[in-house]
């Protein structure tokens, strides 16, 4: 499993270390709170393995040179200490549309097996927000060996635009605060045991990636959505579960 530090940080104080990479982290300068990750193979296989279904569909488009894997780099709220940052455990985005320094990627994939689905959805709702909207899609990947049976949850969010309040005032904040985000698919993934091999249940149907809010433009010619099926998530899942403690 994964195993998560819960650490008091004064901000005023400089740290030695500073330039030393850390290991995957975010800091809450809300509640002067920074969450460490001590990643493991439940944690590290579900969000690799989903970005790798990825990767593999977008290069067999001829996508390879327009996308930038971006890892888990450190994104701060506003660039210095004191203030909010946080690491994707697997992101990425449009070479040319995001190719600044501090440009933000437009996937997120984050993943957790002590973290509960809660604190994923918090990390999400901390992309879109921080981002300023530049973040377009996140994934989470969720293992529960809570559930009976035990599960793989999925969940897509984007953000849509809700429909402004009557009287309300148009306003660049007023405007961004519209933006919400929105759950558009999740997907439960369970192992039946008594086959051999061990076989798997997909609900939920195939996971659709947009390909307008990943590379920032149409598809052209043969590009198209990506589309992970249910074979492939069947595939996914039993790699999931061979690196787990169940």
């Amino acid at each position: 499993m994964s195993s998560h530090f819960v650490l008091g940080v004064n901000s005023s104080h400089s740290y030695p270390c500073a330039n030393l990479i850390p290991p995957p982290h975010s800091y809450r300068a809300s509640s002067s709170l920074l969450i460490i990750t001590i990643p493991t193979t439940a944690h590290e296989v579900p969000h690799g393995e989903l970005y790798i279904r990825f990767d593999r569909q977008a290069t067999l488009m001829g996508l390879e040179d327009e996308w930038c894997f971006l890892g888990s780099a450190t994104y701060k709220e506003d660039g210095y200490l004191g203030h909010e940052e946080g690491q994707g455990d697997s992101t990425g985005g449009p070479r040319q549309a995001r190719n600044g320094l501090n440009d933000c990627p437009t996937l997120v994939i984050e993943a957790g097996y002590s973290l509960s689905l809660e604190a994923l959805q918090s990390k999400m709702r901390w992309w879109f927000a921080t981002s300023k909207h530049e973040v377009k899609i996140v994934l989470l990947a969720k293992f529960n060996n809570n559930s009976t049976p035990p599960s793989i949850i999925l969940e897509k969010w984007v953000e849509e635009e809700a429909p402004p309040r009557p009287g309300a005032t148009t306003t660049r904040a007023a405007a961004a605060s519209r933006f919400q985000p929105a759950r558009q698919q999740i997907i439960t993934i369970t192992r039946d045991p008594t086959t051999n091999p061990a076989s798997y249940h997909v609900t939920g149907g195939a996971l659709v990636l947009e390909f307008p809010l990943l590379f920032l433009r149409p598809p052209q010619d043969q590009e198209r959505d990506i589309v992970i099926g249910i074979p492939a998530l069947e595939v996914y899942a039993d790699l999931v579960w061979n690196r787990v403690p169940v």
